[in-house]
């Protein structure tokens, strides 16, 4: 009986503690976003982000329209990212130059040597987010992340944060 009760309150506990958390999560942080990142490609979320319907693509500049000129306007991809200091992010500049070349593609790998995804997720009004992460399983390097976060503000997209490891 004891164990019953104690496994009770255990639970009792830990519905209470848990929303607490999840409440107080900051999804702006890429560092914190680490763990809330899908866990596989969602096609549902991708096609948010081309649906002319979806709510990230109403108002006066869409994200599908400043997406596709952020890929191919390397002064367009520039003049929009935030140039806010990214603690860890090392040489700022090659960060943007490394974005500006970064194409968003949106796929599911899996090979003998290579399992991976990348996915847009979270698709908000105002908040878009991407993860691409690679295993790379027969070589040296083990393989890389990149997590990016874009906002709307004042009515256009910006690439507000973001994380690139490996």
């Amino acid at each position: 009986m004891n164990r019953i009760l104690k496994l009770f309150w255990t639970l009792l506990l830990l519905a209470v503690v848990f929303p607490t958390f999840a409440e107080e999560y900051d999804y702006d942080d890429p560092l914190l976003v680490y763990g809330k990142t899908p866990s596989r490609m969602l096609s549902s979320e991708c096609a948010k982000v081309k649906s002319p319907t979806s709510l990230c693509n109403q108002g006066a500049e869409s994200f599908s329209s400043f997406l596709r000129k952020f890929k191919s306007d390397k002064k367009f991809c520039i003049s929009r990212i935030s140039k806010d200091e990214q603690p860890g992010m090392g040489d700022p500049e090659y960060n943007i130059e490394t974005i500006s070349e970064f194409k968003f593609p949106v796929y599911r790998r899996e090979s003998r040597c290579n399992r991976g995804y990348a996915t847009w997720y979270n698709v908000q009004k105002d908040k878009v987010y991407y993860f691409l992460g690679d295993d790379l399983i027969c070589g040296e390097d083990g393989g890389s992340a990149y997590y990016f976060l874009f906002q709307r503000i004042d009515g256009k997209w910006y690439l507000t944060n973001y994380l690139m490891a490996g």
